[in-house]
C-alpha cells in the first residue's frame, strides 16, 4: 500500500465526522499502517509490542480529538503530529523506566509517511465495552459522541476535572487491556 491520498482520506474522514461508521472504520484501517511506519520509522529501537501499543495510543488520540481537526485543513499533518507528540510520551515513558532502554528524544523528528505498512482495524466500541460503569460512560461520550468536557460531566453528574481523570484513566486502561488480549 502506497502513501495515504490527502484529498481522498480527508473527504472520507469528513464522512465519517458526520456520522458514517462503515467509512469510520475504512478510514482507521487506512490510517493504521501510516501510523505505524511512523511509530517504526521514529522509534526503531522499539520492539514489535512497544510499537504496536505507541500506534494504539496514536488511535486513540485520533479518535477521541477527531472532533478538533478542522475540516478546511489538511487531515494528514494532523495526524502526523498526533504520532509525533503520541512517539514523544512514549519515548519519555520509556527513558523514565529504569529497566528499558535508553532513548534519545532526538531519535523523534519530521514525521513524514512511509511507503506502505500491514493493515490492522480497531473496534472501540468493543474495546470501550470492557471498561468499567463511569469509566466507560465518560470515554463513550467524549471520545465516540464527541460530548465536551463540561456537558459530559453535567450528563454524569461529576465534576470537569474528574471527568478529564475519568477519561485519561479509560484511554489508559483500554490500552492495557490490548496489551492483556493480546497477549503482550
Amino acid at each position: 500500500m502506497g502513501a495515504l491520498n490527502e484529498e481522498e482520506i480527508a473527504a472520507q474522514f469528513r464522512l465519517a465526522l458526520a456520522g458514517d461508521m462503515a467509512v469510520y472504520r475504512h478510514c482507521l484501517q487506512r490510517i493504521t499502517p501510516v501510523v505505524r511506519g511512523l511509530v517504526q520509522s521514529k522509534l526503531p529501537s522499539l520492539d514489535d509490542a512497544s510499537v504496536e501499543d505507541v500506534v494504539q495510543e496514536v488511535l486513540l488520540a485520533i479518535h477521541s480529538k477527531r472532533q478538533t481537526w478542522e475540516t478546511d485543513k489538511p487531515l494528514l499533518p494532523w495526524i502526523y503530529a498526533i504520532a509525533r507528540y503520541k512517539s514523544i510520551d512514549a519515548l519519555r515513558a520509556r527513558n523514565k523506566n529504569p529497566a528499558g532502554d535508553e532513548l534519545d528524544i532526538d531519535e523523534i523528528d519530521e514525521i513524514e509517511a512511509p511507503e506502505g505498512t500491514l493493515e490492522q482495524s480497531l473496534d472501540v466500541e468493543t474495546a470501550i465495552g470492557n471498561l468499567d460503569g463511569k469509566l466507560a460512560s465518560v470515554v463513550r461520550a467524549i471520545g465516540v459522541e464527541g460530548i465536551s468536557v463540561r456537558e459530559t460531566g453535567d450528563r454524569l453528574a461529576m465534576s470537569e476535572n474528574a471527568v478529564r481523570v475519568a477519561f485519561h484513566r479509560g484511554l489508559k486502561q483500554l490500552v492495557n487491556l490490548r496489551g492483556k488480549l493480546t497477549g503482550e
